[in-house]
């Protein structure tokens, strides 16, 4: 694969370019804490993002997005009103700008196996990868963290409030471990992918409601919100992981009611972040399963972020065995994550998407991942 975007980029450009792949990502749990001081557990996988890139002669840049057949130009003092995938380089130029640091044009071209609109990443990845290689291309001398940040940075600027999570897994990720992020002091360490006798596979509902990104930054805005009234009241509390489930309770008066099952996940969560730790480290998968479960429970029920037909796969893959199935990503559509054992698992996952067509008229995607290398240069 990786050999046909050079081919495609020499054609296009001729020019020999530097190659990167950019992988997407998964999180096992902890979905929608990072923006909330806790822990995170995601891993880069093999679903991926290839980008060639090279300097160019002219004045302005030109990128190619192959699988969607895209060319876009980009005068670099003239950097608004650009949509679609366009509006994030473009913000990236903005960011770089911002920062003084020097962007010659550039020719670029990019494609690739990663779902688009699945809650894998599709974005971080494509703001990682970019960056990475400008900061190349450039001579830049951003460390891994510091280009998850400026990602984390262009999602914010296009509109999306997001934690740091997807850009630090697409950066950090190292084959077959996840990565421990602590979100509240920006560090990590590796967890082993100790699944035993199972592994992850996504199933895709293939739907996506456009509530994502409105409610995305609502539920956001709703646990600064507890945060900072709770605050007044305790001042030990300096993020999330300082509140239990009594400060809640006892000052449920102060809240609405949404708000209130919002900030009963975000603490429960992030026990069960702990749990499924401690779990991985002494390989009790069926018990990580379970905590699957539960997340997926507290976040169509609490945090309420699922939809009909996430919650459809949840159920059947209960009806099939399945020890652990949950809605991954933002919600509002996007894929389920399911830990199924290895010697039924994509017909397993099969028999689950018929169903599921049968119930929604929906045709499901399944995607068997496996726990990939970070961003890196392939050529």
């Amino acid at each position: 694969m990786i050999n046909t975007y050079i081919r495609n980029f020499q054609s296009k450009f001729n020019a020999t370019p530097h190659t990167y792949r950019i992988p997407g990502r998964i999180n096992l749990i902890g979905e929608h804490i990072d923006y909330n001081a806790g822990w995170v557990l995601p891993a880069a996988v093999d679903k991926s993002i290839y980008l060639s890139i090279a300097p160019s002669q002219e004045e302005h840049s030109h990128i190619y997005a192959q699988d969607f057949e895209q060319a876009l130009e980009l005068d670099h003092s003239q950097l608004q009103n650009h949509k679609g995938w366009g509006k994030y380089i473009a913000a990236i130029l903005q960011i770089a700008q911002a920062k003084q640091l020097t962007v010659q044009p550039f020719n670029a071209l990019f494609g690739g196996d990663l779902p688009i609109g699945s809650g894998m990443s599709s974005s971080a990845a494509l703001c990682c990868g970019f960056i990475q290689a400008l900061n190349d291309l450039n001579q830049w001398n951003l460390s891994k963290r510091e280009i998850a940040k400026m990602g984390q940075a262009t999602e914010h600027q296009v509109g999306i409030k997001c934690g740091l999570m997807d850009q630090y897994a697409v950066m950090f990720g190292q084959k077959d471990q996840f990565v421990l992020l602590d979100c509240l002091t920006e560090t990590h360490e590796y967890v082993p992918a100790n699944l035993g006798d199972y592994q992850l596979v996504l199933i895709n509902s293939n739907v996506k409601h456009e509530l994502l990104d409105s409610e995305y930054n609502n539920r956001r805005e709703a646990c600064e919100n507890t945060l900072a009234t709770l605050q007044q009241k305790y001042p030990q509390v300096q993020s999330f992981r300082d509140i239990t489930k009594s400060m809640i309770l006892e000052n449920e008066d102060k809240f609405p009611q949404s708000q209130v099952l919002n900030s009963l996940f975000v603490v429960k969560e992030i026990e069960r972040i702990q749990a499924a730790v401690q779990a991985l480290k002494e390989g009790k998968v069926e018990e990580l399963g379970q905590l699957l479960y539960d997340t997926h429970l507290g976040l169509s029920v609490e945090y309420r972020v699922s939809c009909d037909e996430l919650d459809c796969l949840v159920e059947l893959a209960k009806g099939q065995g399945v020890i652990g199935a949950r809605m991954m990503g933002g919600g509002f559509g996007g894929c389920t994550l399911n830990l199924i054992h290895k010697d039924q698992a994509m017909e397993t996952a099969e028999t689950i998407a018929q169903a599921y067509q049968k119930e929604t008229n929906i045709e499901a995607d399944i995607i068997a991942v496996k726990i990939a290398q970070g961003t890196h240069k392939v050529e």
